[in-house]
């Protein structure tokens, strides 16, 4: 087609000059129309007198045209940034102040200085690198959506003392674009700075800040706040290492009740069937104790014994406290509640002996309540009175057994089978067959029980009744013998 039409063609290129060359001057234009009437006067004009109007010189004018438009925008841009405070302008490239967005840049810059001047005078002096590195259109965005949308969030920071704290945490906050971290870190500051009025944090001082806000949690944990008292009395050091190791101190001192309220609640949970409650709290582990000793002293007679033997130290050495416990109630129920001086393991043995004993008497059916009033008029101590019980009721069983053997033989004489296991029942029968067989045996039979059942090593009997005795017991002897 070209060669049949080369005048078209022709046209065509030159069409296409024409549009290029348009809209140079357009963008020259656009620019021209951001000068003071001053600076455009100083602008450079085409010569018709003295240059022909061919495309080599008007390209040549538009470039100069163009470079004179440049100066006094990169100038005014320049100023504009030194004059917000802007660090080291100068290391920035010319053809970096020649992107119209480098308005808004400094438009980002000077809302920021009105909005948070500390942030802005951390940033003025790093700007320049960055939009090196990212260049105007990534800076203004990251200004936008990082900088000056957060700016009223980040000036909480001025609640802080330290200015060098501020300084540190913008500059954090800067590297690491996270709001969340900085208030984190903020909120430590704060709170160290809050409750140590004397105190000044340095950047420093982030990672001891950091100590001494996880020992203060761990504290509160253990329900104790700064304002009481004995966080007061703990914590008198000045310093921020004195205040962490008085903390950590404090925190064991704490750790030390809590595990002493634990151990009480567990033997005393251990006595009323509760369970002790998921807390380091101490007033909620303290409130929780007075509660269930409350409940254990309604539930058990013996509550001062238990106590005693609580803080002794001794429960460890009982086998199983909570049958102990029901022993114990059963003597202070028959015996009163007893002065005891001391408690130790002979207290412990003597109260299960007694009660041993109590029960061996109920289970007979003895009548001991004038038994329990000599007891206890012995003496107000609980030993001795447990001693005396004690010693009384083996007596009384000593006794019972002998009756046991004595029913036993006088059965045996009188061909008789009765069974009595109650005391007064056992003893009328006993009564009643010695009645009997001495009236048949006469007076010395006792005697001859007594030798024959090794109780007295000499025989004392006439021989009357040892006549009778032997002529009573003959079928027996002959049995025993095997004479038929």
């Amino acid at each position: 087609m070209s060669a049949e039409y080369p005048l078209i063609s022709i046209l065509d290129i030159k069409i296409s000059e024409i549009k290029e060359l348009t809209n140079k001057l357009r963008k020259i234009k656009k620019k021209i129309a951001q000068l003071e009437d001053k600076e455009k006067a100083y602008l450079p004009t085409f010569d018709f007198k003295k240059q022909r109007f061919t495309r080599a010189n008007l390209e040549d004018y538009l470039r100069k045209l163009d470079e004179a438009v440049k100066k006094p925008i990169r100038f005014r841009r320049k100023e504009k940034l030194r004059g917000l405070g802007v660090r080291n302008v100068d290391k920035l490239s010319n053809e970096i102040f020649d992107e119209d967005e480098m308005e808004r840049t400094i438009e980002l810059l000077d809302e920021l200085k009105n909005a948070y001047d500390r942030l802005f005078n951390i940033i003025s002096r790093r700007i320049v690198g960055w939009i090196t590195e990212k260049g105007v259109d990534g800076v203004n965005s990251w200004l936008q959506e990082k900088i000056i949308s957060y700016a009223s969030e980040l000036k909480i920071l001025e609640d802080l003392r330290s200015d060098d704290i501020k300084d540190y945490l913008l500059e954090l906050y800067l590297e690491q674009g996270e709001l969340s971290n900085l208030k984190e870190l903020y909120g430590e500051v704060k709170r160290v700075e809050s409750i140590f009025a004397n105190i000044t944090i340095e950047r420093n001082d982030i990672k001891i800040v950091k100590e001494i806000n996880e020992l203060l949690s761990d504290i509160e944990d253990f329900g104790v706040g700064s304002d009481e008292d004995i966080f007061r009395e703990h914590i008198r050091s000045e310093t921020l290492n004195g205040i962490r190791d008085d903390l950590k101190k404090l925190k064991a001192y704490l750790e030390e009740r809590r595990d002493e309220f634990e151990r009480e609640i567990d033997y005393w949970c251990n006595l009323v069937g509760r369970y002790k409650p998921e807390t380091n709290n101490i007033k909620q582990l303290k409130q929780f104790l007075d509660e269930i000793k409350k409940e254990c002293k309604e539930k058990h007679l013996s509550y001062y014994i238990l106590e005693k033997i609580y803080r002794k130290g001794i429960y460890s050495n009982i086998d199983d406290i909570n049958d102990f416990s029901k022993k114990a109630d059963l003597i202070v129920e028959k015996l009163g509640n007893l002065q005891i001086r001391d408690i130790d393991m002979d207290t412990i043995k003597l109260i299960e002996d007694a009660y041993y004993y109590l029960k061996f008497l109920e289970d007979i059916k003895y009548p001991y309540e004038e038994l329990i009033k000599d007891s206890i008029n012995t003496s107000r101590e609980m030993k001795t009175i447990l001693k005396y019980f004690i010693e009384k009721t083996k007596e009384i069983e000593a006794e019972y057994n002998l009756l046991k053997r004595r029913l036993k033989v006088y059965q045996k004489i009188l061909g008789e089978k009765t069974d009595a296991s109650k005391y007064l029942e056992l003893k009328n029968i006993v009564d009643e067959y010695r009645k009997r067989i001495t009236e048949v045996l006469g007076k010395d039979f006792e005697n001859i029980i007594r030798f024959l059942l090794d109780e007295e090593k000499e025989l004392r009997a006439d021989l009357n009744s040892l006549s009778k005795f032997l002529i009573k017991i003959k079928p027996l002897l002959k049995e025993v013998l095997g004479i038929a």
